[in-house]
């Protein structure tokens, strides 16, 4: 069986230097590269495709601008965020772009390896340390690859998937406004766009909308979901 390969990015050396040599003790596990800038792990991604890029979000700049290259070109990549105090609209941008697990810096080698093993194979990791609130918002954020053959999804922006999946979930404008980090009024203005471009007029009908397009599903709302 061929080791996971994994490329490391991360703004201290020093932090770095601490996971390659936690990861280099697990023979299934293989570190490919590492670098402490957005634009180098992008070119470096593109000529040699890591399975698991393991981020650190604090790195300064428009971080996932950058990336997004990267994300539409080598798509079997998944992405994971190694945390510590970064602001929740860091995280929310993290979770929109579609970092697939969040754990903290202070996480434990076991964890660690837990993360990468979940994320590999597809599911959504977030750390026992990680609170509840941001559980909660990264949970309620759209799959970014979801695509429907239904004309009217594909208009909406990428803001408005979210706010339409939130509030399929049954979610209200004031929760969706305090988990996204935004005003209730801009909030109410997503919610408008939304309707009069699904031509939905009513929760029910965006609930049955979603269902029908395979954006959520009532009986298993929390398939490939893990949490240590």
């Amino acid at each position: 069986m061929q080791p996971i390969r994994v490329f490391l990015m991360y703004d201290c050396s020093l932090l770095c230097e601490g996971v390659r040599a936690v990861l280099a003790k697990d023979q299934g596990l293989e570190v490919i590269g590492e670098s402490c800038d957005a634009i180098d792990t992008v070119a470096r991604c593109m000529d040699r495709p890591p399975d698991i890029l393991i981020l650190d979000i604090g790195v300064p700049g428009d971080l996932f601008s950058v990336l997004r290259p990267l994300k539409q070109n080598k798509p079997t990549i998944h992405f994971l965020a190694l945390m510590n105090g970064i602001a929740r609209t860091r995280i929310r941008d993290a979770a929109e772009f579609g970092v697939h697990g969040f754990i903290c810096n202070d996480t434990t080698p076991k964890q660690l390896y837990q993360a990468i093993t979940a994320v590999h194979s597809g599911c959504l990791f977030v750390g026992s340390s990680i609170g509840q609130e941001m559980l909660e918002m990264v949970r309620s954020l759209p799959d970014p690859t979801f695509r429907s053959s239904d004309e009217r999804y594909n208009t909406l922006t990428e803001r408005e998937r979210t706010v339409f999946a939130m509030l399929a979930e049954g979610k209200n404008n004031k929760e969706i406004a305090y988990n996204l980090g935004i005003s209730r009024k801009t909030v109410e203005t997503h919610h408008q766009r939304i309707v009069k471009k699904l031509r939905i007029k009513d929760s029910v009908g965006l609930v049955r909308y979603a269902v029908s397009i395979g954006l959520i599903n009532l009986d298993h709302p929390s398939e490939c979901f893990d949490r240590e």
